[in-house]
């Protein structure tokens, strides 16, 4: 195991829930499946039990990153103890095995996020004392040096090009926060103060060029939400209104907002439990289908441009047609959460989470024949 180094300074610094009897559990939860309220789609899946699997306990948030069927990495932290710990594992045969490559402690933990660009170059960021990257697969970990806001918010396009969002709280907290949107194409040496975006909190870069944000209001009294892009690497922003008349105030008062980036150069505009996309680069917008029952357009995955995966409660829905409607393939008779992580047509990953009165349970899952069958895997195991 190895420890976070410091390299030279290059700049200046973002419950166990009992199990029941097999027979009892298929019962029960087959009868949950049957009665779930909502309108069912033609259906040709075939119920599939889950084998017995590896889970992790406890307040965990685990983040795991998949470059292959073999290859990927895993962030697990625990934010509970009073010096919140975080660890990363690697695997490169399937999730059979798993290595610790680094771990700390931090006073503070920020929900950041694991970013892999290839099979070599990753990064983490948990907050300024907890950021690190990687240029040999994780054998090492470096720490890196951020802008010294107090918190902060970066983007990881590639091994230079980063994206950072300072924010320090006024001397009068009642007069908010003074923001920074700073851009580096050094790999942190330097750093370019830029116009801040539309909505830094839901900006996704596809490259170092293209980024997009996220959904606002037009005007206090229309219900016509906008896009935002850029082409030139977050230095100006281009307005994209969706259609008119789309939005359902009462249905997405409360609700979400997003974009997501599709295969292909595709965008997916997200108002509540409305779902635009565009594919000529937000020229033109199209309303798609609702989601599937029990999922939203925020838990879907992209093998292709044509092959969308929905699966958040366990029931596996695909769209063939780019959103326009959804079909049901597969169901699984277990009670997890999974959270897709696509490879290609036939190879995905998914984190799995169950929720109960006393901790939560993660576990890991893959399949080889398109989300037909799932087969457990091994979890990590901090230490």
């Amino acid at each position: 195991m190895q420890t976070p180094e410091d390299p030279a300074l290059r700049g200046r610094a973002r419950r166990a829930i009992p199990l029941i009897a097999a027979a009892l559990a298929v019962a029960l939860v087959a009868g949950l499946i049957y009665l779930r309220p909502g309108p069912r789609l033609a259906s040709t899946a075939t119920p599939r039990p889950s084998p017995t699997q590896s889970v992790l306990a406890g307040n965990y948030s685990v983040d795991y990153k998949f470059i292959s069927p073999s290859v990927g990495w895993a962030l697990i932290y625990d934010p509970s103890a009073q010096s919140a710990r975080y660890w990363v594992f690697a695997t490169t045969d399937g999730a059979v095995h798993w290595t610790q490559q680094v771990s700390g402690s931090a006073p503070y933990l920020n929900p950041g996020g694991l970013v892999i660009l290839d099979r070599n170059h990753g990064f983490f960021y948990l907050g300024h004392d907890a950021a690190f990257q990687t240029s040999d697969g994780g054998h090492r970990w470096t720490r890196i040096s951020l802008p010294p806001q107090t918190y902060g918010n970066v983007w990881f396009v590639d091994a230079q090009h980063w994206w950072y969002q300072g924010l320090t709280p006024k001397a009068d907290p009642s007069q908010g926060v003074d923001t920074v949107f700073l851009a580096t194409a050094d790999g942190g040496v330097t750093w370019t103060p830029l116009p801040p975006p539309p909505a830094p909190e839901l900006l996704v870069f596809r490259n170092r060029s293209e980024a997009w944000s996220a959904l606002e209001m037009v005007g206090n009294e229309s219900l016509q939400p906008t896009v935002y892009s850029t082409h030139d690497g977050a230095q100006s922003w281009q307005a994209h209104v969706l259609p008119v008349g789309a939005v359902d105030a009462a249905a997405n008062q409360f609700s979400e907002s997003g974009v997501e980036l599709l295969p292909g150069g595709g965008v997916l505009a997200l108002k509540g439990f409305t779902a635009y996309a565009s594919f000529d680069g937000g020229d033109t917008w199209r309303v798609l289908a609702p989601a599937p029952v029990g999922n939203t357009y925020t838990d879907m995955a992209f093998a292709a441009e044509d092959d969308w995966w929905a699966m958040h409660e366990g029931v596996l829905f695909k769209s063939r047609d780019r959103g326009q409607s959804w079909r049901e393939v597969a169901l699984q008779f277990d009670s997890w959460e999974y959270r897709v992580q696509v490879l290609d047509s036939r190879h995905a990953w998914a984190r799995l989470r169950q929720s109960g009165s006393r901790q939560t349970l993660s576990g890991l899952a893959f399949t080889v024949d398109g989300g037909l069958n799932w087969t457990n895997a091994n979890v990590p195991r901090p230490g």
